[in-house]
């Protein structure tokens, strides 16, 4: 009786760290797809002539962007870079760090993002993230300051 008692307790630790893990990575995949909504309506919206032909460096949370976040946006028409290689290599580009993710319902978020081009082109805003038919957008935003 101990022993099966004992092992019953084993699978449910088991088992329980199975659904953290799970929960944890859905997660992490919700946070990407809500932060590669955001690049891409930057991208899109603030930046259009460098799609296709300009480089965007983004940083996620004062880190450079997990990889799965960089294949997703590369696999766009963007050129995606991480935030630290445009550090080392000072190159030229559309800065885009996103921070603050907040989720505010189980099809919504709020995140805070900026851009800069330049010295003298800057800005930074709070958006609103819905998901619709399965795809994250962004439905609106305010801007907090500029530059």
């Amino acid at each position: 009786m101990k022993r099966r008692l004992a092992w019953g307790a084993l699978a449910l630790l088991v088992l329980s760290g199975a659904v953290v893990a799970v929960v944890g990575w859905q997660r992490a995949a919700v946070r990407d797809a809500v932060y590669e909504a955001v690049v891409l309506h930057v991208a899109h919206n603030h930046y259009p002539d460098a799609v296709g032909k300009g480089t965007f460096f983004v940083e996620v949370e004062g880190q450079d962007p997990s990889d799965r976040l960089l294949q997703r946006l590369n696999s766009s028409e963007l050129t995606v870079k991480p935030w630290s290689e445009g550090v080392r290599t000072q190159s030229k580009g559309v800065w885009i760090p996103v921070w603050g993710f907040k989720r505010t319902g189980p099809d919504s978020a709020e995140v805070d993002w900026s851009y800069r081009f330049g010295p003298m082109d800057a800005a930074g805003f709070t958006c609103t993230v819905v998901r619709e038919d399965g795809e994250w957008v962004v439905r609106e935003e305010q801007m907090g300051w500029i530059s």
